[in-house]
């Protein structure tokens, strides 16, 4: 008959016949399927004193480590659209945090800028080196980028320069850090605010 044609087409519908395919969730219930761990950053690179910083920081990448022995490096320095980490280290690879520590000390040749650190975004840190000698020890560029772009420069010696510090553009972090026998300690066309704080100026 024709009630018992129509039965026999009626099949049990699934969850998935009615909804299709299940998608990963981003969060709540599901999330766990599509989780996966953070991505751990590659070990630090560390540099002694008759290697080059410079090519360790050309060959490092975003997030990683550049760690520097205490000795006298005769280069100038170029970070750009890189987000790392230049760190001073004793042979034990714990941080130079006290400014009076032996420290590695850049000393470039015949640069008008020791460090230039251009277009870079929050995570990009300097910490624990002694710039010595340069017509400008660091120099931070932004190129005018909104929000602006920062470094944190953390526990540096800067010493006999035109001028330690040029900031343009940028909204940089300077701590715990000494600026000494420089003619002009700071020169800032900053864009947004920044942080000074715990240094000392001579």
């Amino acid at each position: 008959t024709a009630m018992m044609l129509q039965a026999r087409r009626l099949r049990w519908l699934s969850p998935t016949d009615l909804l299709g395919e299940p998608r990963p969730l981003r969060h709540g219930v599901g999330a766990i399927d599509s989780w996966k761990p953070p991505v751990q950053p590659p070990p630090p690179i560390r540099v002694s004193p008759g290697q080059s910083i410079q090519a360790a920081l050309d060959r490092a990448e975003s997030g990683q480590t550049v760690e520097v022995l205490p000795g006298e490096y005769t280069e100038a320095l170029h970070i750009r659209r890189k987000e790392v980490r230049l760190v001073g280290v004793r042979s034990d690879g714990a941080v130079i945090a006290d400014t009076d520590q032996p420290r590695p000390t850049l000393r470039p040749i015949d640069a008008y800028h020791a460090i230039t650190v251009e277009r870079v975004t929050y995570g990009t840190l300097i910490q624990g080196l002694t710039v010595d000698g340069a017509d400008v020890g660091i120099s931070v560029l932004g190129g005018g980028h909104s929000p602006p772009l920062a470094v944190e420069l953390a526990q540096l010696v800067l010493t006999n320069h035109r001028k330690a510090l040029d900031v343009d553009g940028s909204a940089p972090l300077l701590i715990g850090s000494r600026l000494a026998n420089n003619e002009v300690g700071i020169d800032t066309r900053a864009v947004g605010s920044w942080t000074i704080e715990g240094n000392t100026f001579a």
